[in-house]
């Protein structure tokens, strides 16, 4: 019986190590931050440059992906230069700690995250943004991404640039499941530990009476 007592604990703590019932539950998690993920463009003097990130389940690529992030820069020297990184269908920017789901306002069309309009300005991001992916029947992943977002024009009016940077991401694979921007699965290690630690204080305490 005490065996019994023991085993029935410790399933209860690892239950509740491995995040069962809350927002940790079915995260997938893809950390970058040692080789970022970077799409950077630069229009020389009269020209113009495009350049687009895709984020999937599968992560973040310059190749392909169900959503889309563009980046565009046009220079004219000694007249007009833009740059911009327009967030496409299916983002929103965030910050740390803020909560996705379905009552998230995502992007309908692409929105810029940053952008220029004349040389000599700089614009920079450099927070969360969040973003949904088609689950099927109506119902959505839901998911974060820490980045960095910069536009910007030469004050001499010869270069516009735009450069975006994925370091993490990461998306709840349990359709229309709530999600913490910026939280991720605890190591595999650090559950075993606890749920070891627990179950040998509880099996002490069994024993012991």
């Amino acid at each position: 019986m005490k065996i019994k007592a023991i085993m029935s604990y410790v399933y209860a703590v690892a239950l509740v190590s491995i995040g069962v019932g809350n927002v940790k539950a079915g995260l997938v998690y893809y950390d970058y931050t040692s080789a970022p993920i970077t799409s950077s463009i630069l229009a020389n003097s009269v020209g113009s440059a495009v350049g687009v990130l895709y984020i999937s389940t599968s992560g973040a690529n310059l190749v392909s992906g169900e959503l889309q992030i563009d980046l565009s820069a046009y220079a004219e020297k000694g007249a007009s230069h833009s740059a911009a990184v327009n967030l496409g269908a299916g983002f929103a920017t965030a910050s740390s700690n803020d909560l996705i789901n379905a009552g998230v306002s995502f992007n309908a069309t692409p929105t810029p995250v940053t952008s220029i309009s004349a040389k000599g300005q700089t614009d920079f991001y450099d927070d969360y943004i969040v973003f949904r992916f088609n689950a099927g029947g109506g119902q959505f992943f839901y998911g974060w991404a820490e980045i960095t977002a910069n536009t910007s024009a030469n004050s001499n009016g010869k270069d516009a640039a735009a450069d975006l940077t994925i370091k993490r991401m990461a998306y709840n694979n349990t359709a229309d499941a709530s999600t913490i921007v910026g939280v991720i699965p605890e190591p595999a290690s650090v559950a075993m530990i606890l749920v070891c630690g627990i179950a040998a204080i509880m099996g002490r305490r069994i024993f012991n009476q």
